[in-house]
């Protein structure tokens, strides 16, 4: 009679649960008309929460070459003709990244993905996979996600190439012990002509200056060197009065006139 009145209320507990599917989010409804019905589906099984088990990573995979490329990582595949291809939720445990073209392997090989870690390559048919960075999710002081990652993999080839997140942790450092702020410019020039730096490494040099002059000063400087200037526009807040905002708009305003 119990394992009777448990059966019955798992049951019902199911039923009960299940008339809450559907009920959050606006359907969109099905516009396929084939005439194969959904009944063909293997029966409900549904996964409320991915498992971290072995830690979360994501796996980034440029390839520059005109072509529709599918590159698969574990169990994870895309299938594009943008070159664009990236991989979240990925477990953070050796795993097989493959490259095909037209049904044929072009490149396989064996990744370590490290936890909170994203992997970032450029992939070339004839030259190989180049890992171009190594980047620690919890550290970065941007995500690098949407249209303006390709602002950062074409950093780093051709001109100047951008500074790496570990390597600016360092530059800031060392900027930092510079007591003054006509000395954390100097500090910032010496570096200026040989890397690239993103608005918030920007920002973070600005925030530790005292003056708003000096912040209007390294923003001028630095604005030929950002790697993403169309979000050049935040530096805004890390001025301290009024008036140096004012100076601010009306610098970046001018220059994109140009």
């Amino acid at each position: 009679m119990k394992k009777s009145f448990i059966l019955l209320f798992a049951c019902v507990s199911f039923l009960g649960f299940s008339q809450e599917i559907g009920s959050a989010g606006k359907l969109f409804k099905n516009e396929n008309r084939s005439s194969e019905r959904i009944e063909l589906m293997p029966k409900e099984n549904y996964r409320w929460s991915m498992p971290y088990d072995y830690g979360y990573a994501e796996v980034f995979v440029r390839i520059p070459e005109v072509g529709r490329f599918t590159v698969s990582v574990g169990d994870q595949q895309i299938t594009n003709s943008n070159g664009v291809f990236r991989f979240f939720d990925l477990s953070a445990r050796p795993q097989q990244l493959t490259i095909s073209y037209s049904g044929i392997v072009l490149y396989q090989v064996s990744l370590r993905p490290r936890n909170n870690h994203r992997m970032v390559f450029d992939f070339f048919s004839r030259k190989g996979l180049f890992l171009l960075e190594d980047l620690d999710l919890r550290t970065a002081n941007q995500a690098y996600y949407g249209s303006q990652w390709n602002d950062f993999w074409n950093g780093y080839y051709g001109g100047i190439g951008r500074m790496k997140n570990s390597e600016f942790e360092h530059f800031f450092t060392l900027y930092k012990k510079e007591m003054f702020d006509r000395e954390k410019l100097s500090f910032f020039q010496m570096q200026r002509d040989v890397t690239s730096f993103t608005t918030d490494q920007i920002a973070m040099l600005m925030s530790d200056l005292s003056f708003d002059d000096s912040k209007l000063t390294l923003a001028k400087e630095a604005y030929a060197l950002v790697a993403d200037p169309q979000n050049y526009y935040k530096l805004r807040e890390t001025f301290s009065f009024e008036s140096g905002k004012e100076r601010f708009t009306h610098f970046l305003t001018q220059i994109r006139k140009r």
